[in-house]
């Protein structure tokens, strides 16, 4: 009888151990989470432009000229402030090749070949280039060798229809999936006349993927006028970025130089956002001026990451 008494306190004592290390571990799983959420989103990187009434870019601002605001409140701490930074670029080009450019394509590849050998740095900023018309494909994975890049723009031929939204799903992926180690500054050049009529992404789907994937997105409008369609006007101000006209040759080229520009005038700024961090929201962020009168060119927010 002592012998199965003992035998019971030491099943008991097993079950309530293991029971204990279940629950250690469930509390360890969930501290884990908590933890990750709030080292991924520790630091928020934020890079922007600055431009006066007459649309010139604005240089040489410090950190006591503006004002964040996350989510409705002040940062906890700004870690970092550079104005005219030189993080390095990583660049997406994305052209639409549908039918609708079929007369404008030659002078698009020589002005998109002239604009990534000015912007890239030797052994420091990379691209990759997309084509697109029903379906977005892949022409050149991220690379600084402008002799592949030059190729792999002039191996773009026209056809079919545009889904302008599911390049942005696919272009966000491939620059998330992108391996730089330290920060870089990641921007999507989308040359396009905005007219979706293939995508299977919604153009709000296609929105968050980029805002996820933290690119600042430049939109070259090669439409007839100088009217884009208000999801490309969105897309540009939520991330950042800007519409510029190129329904002309002149204008495209105009254009690209605008954003070369626009690109080597970018302010960066990294800081710690403060208060209670939910899974899968999304943070506002808002930028005043202070000391000036400039327009700032902001990312409009971020997602919060899931803790999977």
């Amino acid at each position: 009888m002592n012998v199965v008494r003992r035998c019971v306190r030491g099943v008991a004592a097993i079950v309530v151990l293991l029971c204990a290390a279940q629950g250690f571990s469930q509390s360890m799983a969930s501290a884990l989470d908590e933890t990750t959420i709030r080292k991924q989103v520790d630091e928020v990187n934020l890079t922007f432009t600055v431009t006066d009434g007459k649309g010139r870019f604005v240089t040489g601002l410090t950190q006591d000229n503006f004002a964040i605001l996350d989510d409705h409140h002040p940062p906890a701490s700004v870690h970092r402030f550079q104005s005219l930074t030189e993080l390095p670029l990583r660049i997406c080009v994305a052209i639409d090749a549908s039918d609708s450019i079929t007369n404008y394509l030659k002078f698009q590849q020589e002005v998109a070949i002239g604009f990534l050998k000015r912007i890239l740095r030797p052994g420091v900023d990379q691209a990759c280039l997309i084509k697109f018309t029903e379906r977005p494909v892949l022409v050149q994975g991220f690379t600084s060798d402008i002799d592949k890049l030059e190729a792999s723009v002039r191996r773009v031929s026209v056809r079919g229809s545009t889904a302008v939204w599911d390049a942005l799903g696919f272009a966000s992926e491939i620059i998330a999936k992108d391996d730089a180690n330290g920060q870089v500054r990641r921007a999507l050049v989308l040359i396009t006349d905005g007219e979706d009529n293939s995508s299977h992404l919604r153009f709000d789907d296609a929105l968050e993927a980029v805002l996820r994937a933290e690119i600042v997105v430049e939109v070259v409008n090669t439409i007839g006028t100088n009217t884009p369609r208000q999801e490309i006007k969105r897309l540009a101000s939520m991330t950042g970025g800007n519409v510029w006209g190129g329904g002309k040759p002149k204008q495209l080229a105009n254009a690209l130089a605008k954003i070369e520009q626009s690109l080597r005038s970018q302010y960066f700024v990294a800081y710690r956002p403060s208060g209670e961090m939910a899974p899968g929201q999304f943070r506002k962020i808002q930028m005043k001026a202070r000391g000036h009168r400039g327009k700032i060119a902001y990312r409009g927010g971020y997602f919060v990451p899931n803790s999977n």
